[in-house]
């Protein structure tokens, strides 16, 4: 399944993803985002966030990834937070989780998420995010590795 970095044309992409993200928790109602200040923290001149997008060989959105850069003082170095990593049920099995994972902490909550097997399965393991705050970058010279995805912008 095709991973690449999301572009500002993938707006209404992420904004759908992020509403079946929703639904999949059982909490669409929470959903307040208003789709300008998205694109704005997204793609504006200081994006805030990242996001990688699965697509299928037809095109079709299969999930997402939902990250920021922070640094630990600590360690000295760059580092990622993944925010959120959904990918759709019907597409799930097919390694795009695996793909965006490098080794994140899990939340207890998604420790069974039905379709999957588990943090374990995708190379994370169940940790209190408060107790990992910091995740070793997969980026160099402010870009994605290879293996995760041949990068558009920047």
């Amino acid at each position: 399944m095709p991973l690449r970095p999301a572009t500002e044309a993938d707006l209404d992409t992420i904004i759908e993803l992020i509403h079946a993200l929703a639904e999949y928790e059982h909490e669409p109602a929470a959903v307040r985002l208003e789709p300008e200040r998205l694109r704005l923290h997204l793609f504006g001149v200081r994006p805030f966030a990242e996001v990688l997008l699965a697509e299928t060989p037809a095109g079709e959105s299969a999930g997402f990834a939902l990250f920021f850069h922070n640094f630990s003082t600590w360690e000295g170095r760059p580092g990622i937070w993944l925010e959120d990593l959904f990918v759709r049920p019907q597409f799930r099995g097919q390694g795009m989780a695996k793909r965006c994972s490098w080794n994140w902490p899990a939340l207890p909550a998604n420790a069974a998420a039905p379709g999957s097997n588990g943090p374990s399965s995708i190379g994370t393991s169940l940790r209190s995010p408060s107790t990992v705050p910091w995740a070793p970058s997969p980026w160099t010279n402010g870009r994605p590795s290879a293996s995760l995805a041949t990068p558009s912008r920047r």
